[in-house]
């Protein structure tokens, strides 16, 4: 007679050891329980009788159209996705009344009667990734888990009930098309999936037992100790232990977390960890980790790219290919061997396996944003070098584009392509050897860095990585060409110039914002036709530009200063013609990591993106599959201001703080009463020789706002509110006069009026992370420190859920003292501040990036 409770894991066949070993400790501590293993591979060179549970395949399963589904996924999405159907088949055709699901790599050390105990009372169990902060700075981080899910489906139980049934069959329409590793959508296998369970189904039960799947992304907050009866977790039995990511020689506790080291790990951890790495070489795991997975290549033998299977999923409604059959598979080759095609454009050197490990690699987008156009040899230089390393591309699809290159490196002239130096006498450096050499040198350090990542992990923090390896990436792939006298714009052609499309009057950000573009544009000789755009924007229209406006647009190019959810207004109100046959950039900033996935779908009337910082290119190039590129705003040198303090209604005497911003914007996150709250813990009420200057615009379009504001002063003497609407010289005198410019923001795109108070040698407290890490250090200005944090709710378009930054008021009430009491420092930091701007903002240097950009566009269109 069967038992009631089964057990099962899902492994390919190198991963048998680990389910030895996983159903040897269940053999021992849950007895009773029948031992399943569902084998996600081929049964070839496997005996049955060889183990101590019994054997299924995934081809026992009814899954339909098994072959393509099985196609469509990578080893670890195939193994997830498979999941549900063996839970079906152990429910409804053996009967099992409980089941339950251990991923491998698990050991169990106790008793799994509470267990089972517990699922008597409901219909489903899981356990949570964590059950306490994980807030050190390491990965993984909060963050990091929300993205992967709320619950750690390396462990399930089920009751055969019909509402657990019911999970099964919704559980399977995911997994039949979406059980994948895709962060930027939000999925993560099966995981994030489940994060919806405990609220669609009844009899849902977290368990969250210290001494259950134990792991290390919870262990920093759990206590494990091997005391005379055995493990403990936070004084209570140790149940099973998931040992994610640990290593058959004994060098690595988990690859997937940089916390821990063999060196940090606590006496018990590291000795279960022992244990756990002996048991997996007594199960033969050296024999079992060589056997090659069965749906790992293509008949003939070549790899299947994981690429490859992502094309294959998204487009198998429309595809003919026959996989199962060699023909099929040959002419699916050929096919990822094509050029893509996106929107009408196409490179003979970018085919659609190429194409798409582009839009699946962030970096490879940052580093290249017009893939199809300008950036395309840069890439396929990437791409044929490596490609096989770090995606496994085999070259079956490296050769097509090497030979593509080869051919236009052939037929290429000296004004288009990079050519061999003719032969010469005369002893003088040969400059495309130079180049050649200097290219060689980079990528050879990008090669070292990429094949030492691993290493770099402990002891480089995760942002500093990711910069370093997007500056060796660009600088290892820049196409450079011996300097050639560049031929003349032909001005009937209109090429060269910008169509700058904005509001170019609004007294705002997104209006400095165009008019910063008009300033760099200036100082770099690049033509511009001024467009002035007024539609959707309340904000008062009297500011000053230095240009004439255009009656038309005159150039083959147009930048849209317009945010991406007014995109569509804008074409809606000035014509499609105005779109049709131009290269058509969006200027956007975006304030949070998550850009609103609704506003993508401006892209669609766009070529490419600029923003102005890192932080806003890695939020909207994370969503949107066109180039992002960071053209930052410039910030233009003030003569002095004759305004003085009486003048603008500001306090004559004392040390100022100041922060201005528009009430248009979501006070929420400008942070304003924040600012307050540190200036009075640092000062306290009603001083004379220090105060707070509040600058608003638009206040009249929150009234509520105001209100609030009012009540927290509370008649304090000490803080000034001026409402009055300022020019920009008066905005200047403003910022002059002040000792100290504070912004206590959750987040900002840029941070204009920080970047401003620096270059007028202001001394600037600023929360130390979003748009303004472009330009700010703790040599140059007193960044706050900070935790990101949850969005409760919605903050007009910040939406629940999504991510921004608390500052810490009592960090900035340590900075404002130290300025305050030390008027060296203020000099000294404010003198760097203003060095920082001069340097790498300023019209020049901004406009000089402009102009390049559109030569290389001139160059490809």
């Amino acid at each position: 007679m069967n038992p009631s409770t089964c057990l099962f894991t899902i492994v390919s066949r190198n991963y048998l050891h680990f389910a030895c070993t996983l159903m040897e400790s269940v053999a021992e501590y849950a007895p009773w329980m029948e031992r399943v293993v569902c084998l996600c591979d081929s049964a070839e060179e496997i005996d049955p009788q060889d183990y101590n549970f019994r054997l299924m395949t995934l081809r026992d399963l009814p899954i339909p159209e098994i072959d393509a589904f099985i196609f469509q996924y990578t080893i670890l999405e195939l193994n997830t996705a498979i999941k549900p159907f063996v839970f079906e088949y152990l429910a409804q055709r053996e009967h099992y009344q409980q089941i339950f699901y251990f991923d491998p790599d698990i050991r169990v050390y106790s008793s799994l009667q509470p267990m089972s105990e517990i699922l008597q009372n409901c219909q489903i169990l899981l356990t949570p990734h964590l059950s306490d902060w994980l807030d050190d700075g390491k990965h993984p981080k909060e963050l990091s888990i929300l993205q992967s899910g709320s619950y750690n489906l390396g462990y399930i139980g089920l009751r055969n009930t019909p509402e657990a049934l019911k999970l099964m069959k919704w559980w399977q329409s995911k997994m039949l098309r979406e059980c994948v590793v895709d962060i930027p959508r939000g999925l993560f296998v099966d995981q994030k999936w489940m994060d919806m369970v405990p609220g669609m189904y009844d009899g849902v039960h977290i368990e969250r037992h210290p001494g259950w799947n134990t792991a290390y992304w919870n262990i920093n907050h759990r206590t494990v100790l091997h005391e005379q009866n055995g493990y403990t977790v936070n004084a209570q039995p140790l149940v099973f232990f998931h040992f994610s990511g640990v290593s058959l020689d004994g060098k690595t506790f988990s690859k997937h977390q940089d916390r821990y080291t063999l060196q940090n790990l606590t006496p018990a951890v590291r000795e279960l960890m022992e244990g756990y790495v002996e048991a997996l070489r007594k199960h033969e795991g050296a024999r079992y980790g060589k056997i090659p997975y069965a749906f790992a290549k293509f008949s003939d033998g070549t790899p299947i790219p994981d690429s490859a299977r992502v094309i294959f999923r998204e487009q198998r409604d429309y595809l003919s290919f026959n996989l199962a059959q060699t023909e099929g598979e040959q002419a699916f080759i050929e096919y990822l061997n094509q050029p893509a095609v996106e929107i009408g454009r196409s490179h003979p050197l970018i085919t659609r396996l190429a194409y798409k490990l582009y839009q699946q690699r962030s970096d490879l987008k940052l580093a290249f944003p017009d893939v199809l156009g300008v950036d395309a040899l840069r890439y396929a230089n990437w791409f044929v070098s490596n490609a096989t390393e770090q995606a496994k591309i085999a070259e079956r699809f490296v050769e097509p584009i090497r030979h593509r290159m080869q051919e236009q490196t052939v037929n290429s002239t000296s004004a288009g392509g990079i050519t061999m130096a003719p032969p010469t006498t005369v002893a003088t450096p040969n400059p495309t050897l130079l180049l050649r050499l200097n290219a060689a040198l980079w990528r050879n350090l990008y090669r070292v860095a990429w094949r030492g990542r691993g290493l770099f992990r402990h002891f480089v923090g995760y942002n500093i990585r990711h910069k370093l390896h997007a500056w060796l990436l660009r600088s290892a792939f820049e196409i450079k060409t011996p300097q050639t006298t560049p031929h003349p714009v032909r001005s009937e052609d209109r090429h060269g110039g910008l169509n700058v499309v904005g509001y170019l009057f609004a007294e705002s950000g997104v209006g400095q914002s165009a008019r910063c573009t008009l300033i760099a544009t200036q100082a770099a000789n690049v033509e511009i036709a001024a467009l002035d755009f007024r539609v959707g924007n309340v904000s008062r229209m009297n500011a000053e530009i230095k240009v004439p406006l255009a009656g038309q647009p005159r150039f083959a190019v147009n930048l849209l200063h317009i945010n991406a959810d007014q995109i569509p207004l804008a074409y809606e109100h000035l014509g499609s013609e105005f779109f049709r046959g131009r290269y058509n950039i969006g200027y956007w900033a975006w304030e949070l990591p998550e850009f609103p996935e609704t506003w993508s779908q401006a892209t669609q009337l766009l070529n490419e993106v600029w923003v102005p910082s890192f932080f806003c290119q890695e939020a909207i190039s994370a969503k949107i599959d066109r180039p992002v590129l960071r053209i930052p705003h410039c910030i233009e040198a003030q003569p002095l201001s004759r305004f003085r303090r009486a003048d603008l209604g500001m306090p004559e005497h004392g040390f100022l703080f100041g922060f201005m911003f528009d009430v248009l914007s979501v006070a929420e996150r400008k942070n304003p009463l924040t600012i307050l709250d540190s200036f009075r813990r640092a000062f306290g009420r009603n001083r004379q020789d220090v105060r707070l200057v509040l600058k608003l615009m638009n206040t009249g379009h929150n009234p509520e706002f105001m209100r609030a504001l009012q009540e927290r002063i509370d008649g304090d003497n000490s803080v000034v509110v001026l409402e009055a609407y300022f020019n920009r010289e008066q905005i200047n005198g403003f910022l002059q006069n002040l000792d100290c410019y504070v912004s206590l923001h959750r987040s900002e795109g840029f941070g204009l009026t920080l970047a401003e108070s620096m270059l007028l040698g202001k001394p600037v407290i600023a929360t130390g992370w979003s748009g303004n890490m472009d330009f700010m250090t703790p040599w140059n200005s007193l960044p706050v420190r900070y935790e990101l944090v949850e969005l409760q709710q919605d903050y007009g378009p910040y939406k629940r859920g999504c991510h921004w930054a608390e500052p810490s008021s009592e960090h900035a009430a340590e900075c404002m003292q130290v300025l305050f009491n030390d008027p060296q420092l203020c000099a000294r930091i404010g003198a760097e501040a203003r060095r920082t701007i001069e340097l790498d903002f300023s019209p020049s240097a901004v406009g000089e990036r402009i102009r390049t950009r559109l030569a290389r566009l001139e160059s490809s269109y």
